[in-house]
C-alpha cells in the first residue's frame, strides 16, 4: 500500500495545501490550549509535508510511515530543503519509540486504515508509549457514517495534469463496514511515456465513543472531541452529523508520588 502510489500522492496539490495549512495552524492551537511541545512525532507522515512544515516553526520532528516509498520521498525532500527532520519506516501499531515525544500527530484519516478494533487499540497504545508522561496526542478520524457515504458506489478524477492523471473508484460493503478505494493513475516518465499505477486501499469507520473508550484504556486522560479541523466546535455543540472528527488527548502525567499513573 502506498508503494507505486507514493509518487502519485506526492504530486497531489490538495495534500500539499492541506498539510501546509495544518503546519501554519498547529502552533497557534498549541498556544491556545497551553500545550508545551518541542518534540513531535508525525504518525503516518506520508511524504513528509506536515513534518517538514512544522520544522519551520522550530519543532524537532520525526515522521514515521509504513510505506518505505513514502519515507524515501520524505527523506529526499528533507535533504533537498536542508531540513533536519528524521523519517523512519514503522507500523503505527508497533512504533519503535518509548517516552520520546511531547506530541504525537496522526492526520489524514490514517487511523481508518486500521480495519479491526484490535488494530486501533494497538495503534492508540503505541502512540501513548511514544509520548512522555503528560504529552499530548492529536488525531482525526472518519466516522462510520462518513465511510459509508464517501465510499458509496462512485468514481471521480482527483487530478489531471501533464505529469499525473489520477482517478478513484469507491465501493462500500455494509456487511464488513469497510470502504474500498481503487486508484488508477498514469505518471509521466522523463521520456514522455506514462507508467500505469493501480492500487487498492481499504478504510473502516468508527464511532468516536468506541475510540474514546479505547484511548482511555490505552493511558490517555479523557479525550476531547471536535468536529472541525480548527478544533473550534466540540461534538456536543455541533448539531449536525459529524463526518470527520478530531481528538486531543493527554497521556497520563506522573502521579504526585512520582509513580506513573498510565
Amino acid at each position: 500500500m502506498y508503494d507505486q502510489y507514493a509518487q502519485v500522492f506526492a504530486a497531489s496539490p490538495g495534500h500539499r495545501e492541506y498539510n501546509a495549512r495544518l503546519a501554519e495552524f498547529l502552533p497557534g492551537l498549541l498556544d491556545r490550549m497551553e500545550v508545551q511541545a518541542r518534540t513531535v512525532l508525525d504518525v503516518a507522515c506520508g511524504v513528509g509535508d506536515l513534518a517538514l512544515g512544522l520544522t519551520q516553526h522550530g519543532f524537532q520532528v520525526t515522521g514515521v510511515d509504513l510505506a518505505p516509498a513514502m519515507i524515501q520521498i520524505a527523506r529526499s525532500r528533507a535533504e533537498a530543503q536542508g531540513v533536519a527532520a528524521t523519517f523512519d519506516v514503522g507500523d503505527m501499531r508497533a512504533l519503535p519509540y518509548t517516552a520520546q515525544f511531547d506530541l504525537t500527530l496522526c492526520f489524514g484519516d490514517s487511523l481508518n486504515y486500521m480495519l479491526t478494533p484490535e488494530d486501533v487499540r494497538k495503534a492508540l497504545a503505541s502512540m501513548r508509549r511514544a509520548l512522555v508522561p503528560g504529552g499530548w496526542a492529536i488525531f482525526d478520524l472518519l466516522t462510520s457514517g462518513a465511510i459509508s457515504t464517501y465510499y458509496a458506489d462512485q468514481a471521480y478524477i482527483l487530478q489531471n495534469s501533464e505529469a499525473v492523471f489520477e482517478a478513484h473508484e469507491n465501493d462500500y460493503d455494509p456487511d464488513t463496514e469497510i470502504g474500498t478505494l481503487t486508484v488508477t493513475a498514469f505518471v509521466r516518465r522523463p521520456d514522455g511515456a506514462y507508467d500505469r499505477v493501480r492500487e487498492t486501499h481499504h478504510q473502516r469507520g468508527y464511532l468516536p465513543e468506541r475510540i474514546h473508550r479505547w484511548a482511555t484504556r490505552a493511558g490517555f486522560e479523557t479525550p476531547t472531541w471536535f468536529t472541525d479541523w480548527e478544533i473550534a466546535e466540540t461534538m456536543e455543540d455541533d448539531e449536525g452529523e459529524p463526518t470527520r472528527v478530531f481528538c486531543m488527548a493527554r497521556a497520563f502525567p506522573p502521579s504526585p508520588s512520582g509513580r506513573g499513573s498510565g
